[in-house]
């Protein structure tokens, strides 16, 4: 039998207090489970690029990119500027590691830089 509200442990959470984080974690989860959605964040690590750029390096739609970045800037791991008729994408790493995920930026992880071609991560 479960013992009283009032005998519970206050140091063990209730069933809202992290409702809110596991949340924000799950749809991370569920948007870095799509392999496009890895590499366009792949190739926005490090730089600043328009749907068109991102399309063109892979080999993409850009209707097809455009929908990936929708649902990449939803799980806040996407940030977009307007500069006049063209809209600029950046990776937000601040995302990762509010999330514990930086370790996937690092070198011989899924979101590193790829190596060039010949030689080893």
């Amino acid at each position: 039998m479960p013992p009283e509200s009032a005998e519970c442990d206050p140091r063990i959470p209730g069933p809202g207090d992290e409702t809110d984080q596991l949340t924000t974690f799950a749809e991370v989860m569920r948007t870095l489970g799509d392999e496009t959605r890895l590499r366009i964040l792949r190739l926005l690590r490090d730089q600043t690029l328009c749907v068109c750029d991102l399309a063109t390096a892979l080999g993409a739609s850009q209707p097809l990119v455009s929908h990936h970045l929708k649902t990449l800037k939803a799980a806040g791991l996407v940030v977009c500027r307007k500069e006049g008729q063209w809209v600029y994408y950046e990776a937000r790493l601040d995302t990762f590691r509010r999330l514990g995920l930086e370790g996937l930026w690092s070198p011989g992880r899924v979101l590193a830089p790829a190596a060039p071609a010949g030689r080893p991560a």
